[in-house]
């Protein structure tokens, strides 16, 4: 309510005004009330968006990585992540990838020594005479040519006991008891 006096040609009057407040906040309740529905609105739409945005930047890349990772796990070491984007999941996945090489490199050298551990264990055709190892295209190679084909042997050349007098008599001199 409010009330101010007035005077008009010499007469004292009064003015009241008055307005029933449910009639008065009409206007701003509804303002608060389209305001808030907008407001949720928005924030739902920008919920959705993020959504979206987030399965598409992390949630996708990081299901690609892992589907590649079982597949290694499970033996198959050609998988490989194809993720094309300019952040650190296009970084990782092509680490992975050099990872995933590597193991398959790996994997390869390591099934070529056991080929060749398990073709050394087997028999060797030598040479009676001269103790020539015959190879796999039929050629006859010293036995350093041919361990050092198959393996990663080294070989340091040496003269034994027993050869030592029959090459070099002037050193060691044979007796009728042996060597000296």
């Amino acid at each position: 309510s409010r009330y101010k006096p007035l005077n008009i040609e010499g007469l004292n009057w009064g003015m009241l005004a008055e307005i029933d407040i449910d009639e008065f906040s009409a206007p701003a309740n509804s303002l608060a009330a389209s305001t808030a529905l907008v407001l949720a609105l928005t924030l739902l739409l920008v919920a959705f968006v993020s959504n979206a945005a987030l399965r598409l930047c992390v949630v996708r890349p990081m299901s690609q990585l892992l589907a590649a990772a079982k597949k290694i796990v499970d033996g198959d070491y050609s998988a490989r992540v194809d993720i094309v984007s300019d952040d650190e999941f296009a970084v990782l996945a092509d680490r992975f990838n050099l990872m995933a090489s590597s193991v398959q490199m790996h994997i390869d050298d390591l099934e070529k020594a056991l080929r060749e551990v398990k073709e050394l264990k087997g028999l060797l055709p030598i040479c009676a005479s001269c103790k020539s190892i015959r190879d796999d295209d039929g050629y006859f190679r010293t036995v350093e040519t041919y361990f050092v084909g198959k393996s990663h042997l080294e070989f340091s050349h040496t003269i034994c006991q027993d050869c030592l007098p029959h090459l070099y008599p002037e050193l060691h001199p044979i007796s009728d008891k042996g060597v000296n």
